[in-house]
């Protein structure tokens, strides 16, 4: 919606009235949050004179973070902090994603990647599990919720959810077996 504003004035010029000056037009910009954060300016509607930059801040809530701007920010629209160029009413939207964390751990002697440790994911990313045994160790399963195989040495997880993760190595014997013949002691 384009509002022009007359400034109702006389201009002067050599001696005589001239029209009344007419200023630019004012547009609105539209401002919204998805997920969970805040933005400056705020949630709602302002207005700006053609031609003014706004600049634009996004700050994500614990446990979320700031994905993206949708709508046409004139600056990046993947930086926290952007602008957007007002020669029309626009609307934008913040977009904040949702992180969980991943708790890693092992059961007996072996590595994984990731490693020990807790590790931050955005919501509905797959993280990729794999599991490598120590000398005289081997693999027996994943616990905790795999998405892929809980006995493949290689899987993954969908983090939907704060999780926790532990790889269970078992120690590896040798069974050495010798047979007597049937009679003696």
């Amino acid at each position: 919606m384009k509002n022009i504003l007359l400034h109702i004035g006389l201009v002067v010029l050599a001696g005589m009235f001239a029209l009344p000056e007419i200023r630019a037009a004012d547009y609105m910009l539209t401002m919204s949050v998805t997920g969970s954060g805040t933005v400056t300016p705020g949630v709602g509607i302002h207005t700006y004179v053609e031609g003014t930059t706004v600049d634009l801040t996004a700050t994500s809530a614990s446990g979320w973070v700031f994905s993206e701007w949708t709508g046409g920010v004139t600056g990046s629209a993947t930086a926290a902090s952007t602008s957007i160029l007002m020669d029309a009413d626009k609307g934008v939207t913040a977009v904040f994603l949702e992180e969980f964390q991943l708790n890693m751990s092992v059961t007996g002697s072996g590595t994984v990647t990731p490693v020990v440790g807790t590790h931050t994911y955005v919501d509905g990313t797959t993280v990729d599990l794999t599991a490598t045994p120590a000398s005289g160790w081997v693999f027996s399963e994943w616990t905790g919720g795999v998405t892929g195989s809980a006995t493949a040495t290689s899987t993954s997880i969908l983090m939907d959810a704060d999780k926790g993760v532990t790889a269970v190595f078992l120690e590896e014997y040798q069974l050495s077996l010798v047979a007597s013949p049937p009679g003696a002691s």
